[in-house]
């Protein structure tokens, strides 16, 4: 799949969270996605347009791993978790670890996706 191709079909399938998605369509749409957003005058509509068409190309690609669309949202829980416990509790050393956690699960996201 060619870039133009990927972002055209990412956008057709904007809300479309069944299927599956090749690892050409999801990093060519990731591309995109990056050169959109080190442009300071497009970054933050950018972030909106792209939000929804990157969650469910992503959910996609993780049903052609094998795997569920929901761990997308495992590290943004984890933080949230980390959040209301320095908050409620006033355990903010447990706010940093979820937030080492977070970024070591969206780190095992981006490598299922580069999995073929």
């Amino acid at each position: 799949m060619t870039f133009s191709e990927s972002i055209s079909t990412c956008f057709h399938k904007y809300v479309t969270f069944e299927g599956r998605a090749s690892r050409s369509e999801y990093w060519w749409f990731f591309l995109f996605g990056l050169i959109l957003g080190c442009i300071p005058a497009v970054n933050a509509l950018a972030e909106v347009v792209l939000f929804l068409p990157g969650v469910a190309v992503c959910c996609r690609r993780l049903h052609d791993r094998g795997k569920t669309g929901w761990l997308q949202a495992l590290p943004l829980g984890m933080i949230l978790l980390g959040g209301f416990s320095a908050v409620v509790f006033g355990m903010s050393v447990f706010l940093g670890f979820t937030i080492v956690l977070a970024i070591f699960f969206s780190i095992w996201l981006l490598v299922e996706c580069a999995r073929e």
